[in-house]
């Protein structure tokens, strides 16, 4: 019972998360770093190209997660 009832709590928390997932939060990040890459690179500032690339790649891995998750948890009903 305290197994079903840990699940049960730890599945809650997790489609709460998933319904947090924003297209327009997706879309704001995205054009951010992209904004941060142009910046660098028109200031000629390599750090900053390298910083930018490297948040867009964490970017990228967060969203995939967060996309397979969410469609994981919203297919579970169905």
């Amino acid at each position: 019972m305290k197994t079903l009832i840990e699940a049960y709590t730890e599945a809650e928390e997790d489609f709460a998360q998933a319904l947090k997932i924003s297209p327009m939060n997706l879309r704001a990040k995205y054009q951010k770093l992209i904004n941060d890459t142009k910046l660098g690179n028109k200031q000629n500032n390599s750090e900053r190209v390298k910083q930018a690339l490297t948040s867009f790649e964490e970017y990228y891995d967060t969203c995939k997660e967060d996309i397979y998750y969410a469609l994981a948890i919203t297919s579970v009903g169905n």
